[in-house]
């Protein structure tokens, strides 16, 4: 693809994944947290499958990857469970409710990493590292304000579980950013790193809070 192309890739890809960790929808559906990341997951995964395919038939399929055929194979394999599973429809479609971890979900999350994978991996790295620190400093935000008891919205939940409706998915989200950050601040390249000691242990002192109030 075009350096144009995969930048627009990539933007979609981490605009997906940082919508996809801090949306919630609370006052519009009885899973305010499930379905709005699958919206957001599948408006995304299919705007980069749209890319995909355009830029193949635009090169008449030429130059296709080991990596194409195997995400084209993971896509068809996705179609014989939909049929053979006896599950009602809905149901493979969309996921069992509280999960939303159906054929569309997969199928989207697919095309995000097809798409990822036909880009400049190196230029990657350093855009998906600040989405997920940016991501993460909201997360801590909101998770502070669930534990004093500040939150705008009316969880029937009282558990510090953030934006992810589940706690063990917040504290591994926040392990995640946690070891980000140790790896810049002491990495080859690390900089500024008192403040991102200090970042890092905001982010450790929110997850012991979650273990605590799990």
């Amino acid at each position: 693809m075009k350096p144009s192309v995969q930048n627009r890739v990539q933007s979609l890809a981490l605009t997906a994944a940082f919508s996809c960790t801090l949306l919630v929808s609370p006052w519009s559906n009885w899973d305010p947290i499930n379905l709005i990341k699958v919206l957001s997951i599948a408006s995304f995964g299919f705007a980069i499958a749209f890319i995909i395919f355009q830029s193949l038939i635009q090169n008449k399929f030429e130059g296709i990857q080991l990596s194409d055929i195997l995400f084209m194979a993971f896509i068809c394999f996705l179609i014989p469970p939909i049929i053979f599973s006896g599950a009602p429809l809905t149901q493979q479609f969309w996921g069992v409710m509280g999960r939303n971890t159906g054929a569309l979900t997969y199928l989207s999350l697919a095309f995000i990493a097809w798409g990822v994978s036909r880009t400049n991996l190196i230029y990657l790295e350093k855009k998906a590292i600040n989405v997920l620190l940016i991501a993460g400093l909201f997360s801590i935000m909101y998770g502070y304000l669930q534990y004093f008891k500040r939150d705008p919205i009316g969880w029937s939940s009282k558990f510090v579980f953030g934006t992810l409706g589940n706690v063990n998915f917040f504290a591994a989200f926040l392990a995640l950013v946690n070891i980000a950050v140790i790896a810049l601040t002491f990495g080859p390249d690390g900089k500024s790193s008192g403040k991102r000691i200090r970042s890092e242990e905001h982010t450790s002192e929110l997850q012991s809070r979650v273990d605590i109030s799990y």
